[in-house]
Parts: structure tokens; sequence; C-alpha cells
């Protein structure tokens, strides 16, 4: 038995429009003294997506991140994450899209992906540009983290 549990839903509105969505939600309690009136929703997104032809898919999602303190210091992640998926022969897949940060007001990262399908797993590589910032006050004290940069990956998913 884990500590956590995960549901994700698909319903087909339409031949070509679905709507989706996940959540994760602890079974541990949030709502400690050190954090009062915690939850216990981790995570959780909601998107729709549009299949334009039979090979290109356009999306669009948006994400809540419960980061599990007090909220008046640091406030849940909110990402709007529109995009595009390419459907290259019937082996390959280019997506790309911005990741919109709502709670700061601007873009927090760019990317693209290109997917190789094999019979048993699909083979991945990413790149991008991300671009974070972590404002923070506690009591009379403030300041702020910034990350940005290009960023390389590779995934493998079976």
């Amino acid at each position: 038995w884990g500590n956590h549990a995960y549901g994700r839903a698909t319903w087909a509105l339409s031949s070509t429009l679905s709507a989706y969505g996940s959540t994760t939600l602890l079974f541990e309690d949030r709502n400690t003294a050190q954090n009062p009136g915690g939850s216990n929703f981790a995570r959780g997104s909601v998107g729709l997506s549009l299949q334009h032809s039979p090979d290109t898919t356009f999306f669009c999602e948006y994400r809540t991140i419960n980061n599990f303190y007090n909220n008046t210091l640091y406030p849940n992640d909110e990402l709007l994450q529109p995009g595009v998926a390419y459907q290259i022969g019937k082996l390959y897949t280019l997506t790309a899209g911005p990741q919109i940060d709502l709670a700061q007001g601007d873009l927090r990262a760019l990317s693209a992906s290109l997917t190789r399908t094999f019979p048993d797993f699909n083979l991945g590589a990413q790149i991008g540009y991300r671009r974070l910032t972590a404002d923070f006050t506690v009591d009379n004290d403030a300041g702020n983290m910034k990350l940005k940069g290009p960023y390389f990956g590779g995934v493998v998913r079976f």
C-alpha cells in the first residue's frame, strides 16, 4: 500500500474533442501546526485536446501544484500549457508549446520534443528553455531566487 492515490480520466466529447484530467491525493494529513489549513490535494490538471486532422492535435492544459506550505508565504503553482502535437509518419511525434506561470504572470518554459514509437517502448528527446522565479516573504525578510537557461533531455517510456 502506498501513501497516495492517483486518478486519471478522459472523456471523448466528440470524435475530435476530448476533455481530460488527473489528480494526486495524499493519505498523510497535511493539516499540521506548521501548515494550518493544509490540504491533502497534491496536484491536479484539466485540459482539452482537439484533433484537427489525423496527424495534428492542439491541446491546452491547466495544472495546479500544492507546495504544502503556508499559502500566504509561498503560493501554489498554477500553470497553463497550450501546445501542438504533430504525427510524422507512423513512428514519430513532434510536440511543442509554451508553459505559462499564471501566478507569476510570465512565460516559464518553451519546449519541443520528438518521440519515436517502438513496439514495446517509446524513446524521446527534448529541448527547451526554462525560467523560474521563486519569491518569498517571512516576517520582515524577503527575497527571491531565479533559475533560467536552456535544457536538453531524453526519456524512455515502457
